[in-house]
């Protein structure tokens, strides 16, 4: 039997016929054979996720396979890829079948941030395209002053612990002194972007702020990033306490030292984490 996991739309279920679909969105497709024959259980399908790809054209999805997947080839995933390019394809070393290996279980939690209600993506073109039509032609951004980078001769903040959640949502970051960066961590393991490989940033931000759990699509926590809140920076191996503020929705976000004077951030990269204002920051 064939098992392919992909993170899609939920309205997906309508192209693929299933009849259970999770409620993270995740569609489960199984087929037993290269040609799809009939199916025992759960998305009764008969070949039809392959006939039908080319009605996924255009609509984003994660497949996810290990390679030493005994009772279900790689190659069946990478047929489906081959009919369903959009797709993102991961064929995931040193796991095999269950959806509980380590690796295939990373690859469908990171896979879940990358569709609605949970992303924000866009690009350039569409971007200038929205700012000439709303007659936009300059910007006034702004944002904390930006100093070169000094690395400190002895780092005091060489491990950084950010209690954001628990679990496999907790943050970490090592100092690495040799680039003067942070690696991040989440849930023990490196935090990587599809595109750019390891986070590092020159800055880590980590704000305390208020949240409240409401309702929306499902009980989420609402986050408060107006108003005042305690602030820790870390840059060049050190970590400077503050205050961050920001009066109104319009207004600059300024993080301010215990001697009144606003933080200067060094260059490069910057990563802020909001965390509940009885979370826990600890560094070492």
């Amino acid at each position: 039997m064939k098992l392919l996991r992909i993170s899609v739309p939920s309205n997906l279920a309508l192209l693929l016929g299933t009849d259970q679909i999770r409620a993270t969105g995740e569609v489960d497709c199984y087929r037993d054979n290269a040609a799809g024959g009939p199916l025992p259980y759960r998305a009764k399908i008969n070949g039809q996720l392959l006939r039908d790809a080319p009605k996924l054209h255009g609509i984003p999805g994660t497949i996810v396979h290990g390679r030493y997947d005994m009772p279900c080839p790689a190659r069946y995933a990478w047929e489906l890829h081959r009919a369903w390019p959009e797709a993102d394809f991961h064929l995931v070393e040193g796991a095999g079948h269950a959806f509980s290996e380590p690796g295939i279980l990373d690859r469908l939690i990171r896979a879940t941030d990358r569709y609605a209600p949970h992303n924000v993506y866009t690009n350039f073109d569409k971007l200038d395209a929205l700012t000439a039509a709303k007659g936009k032609t300059t910007s006034s951004f702004a944002f904390s002053p930006r100093v070169n980078e000094k690395k400190a001769a002895a780092p005091t903040a060489n491990t950084v612990n950010i209690n954001v959640s628990s679990g496999l949502y907790d943050v970490k970051y090592t100092y690495d002194a040799a680039s003067n960066s942070y690696t991040r961590y989440v849930g023990g393991a490196n935090h990587t972007d599809r595109e750019g490989g390891q986070l590092s940033p020159k800055v880590v931000v980590a704000m305390k702020v208020t949240m409240s759990l409401g309702f929306e699509d499902g009980y989420r926590e609402q986050i408060t990033t107006t108003g005042t809140g305690q602030v820790y920076v870390f840059q060049n191996g050190t970590v400077t306490e503050g205050t961050w503020s920001k009066p109104d929705a319009k207004s600059k976000l300024t993080f301010t030292a215990a001697d009144g004077k606003e933080i200067p951030l060094i260059r490069g990269q910057t990563w802020i984490t909001v965390l509940a204002s009885d979370r826990n920051v600890s560094w070492q």
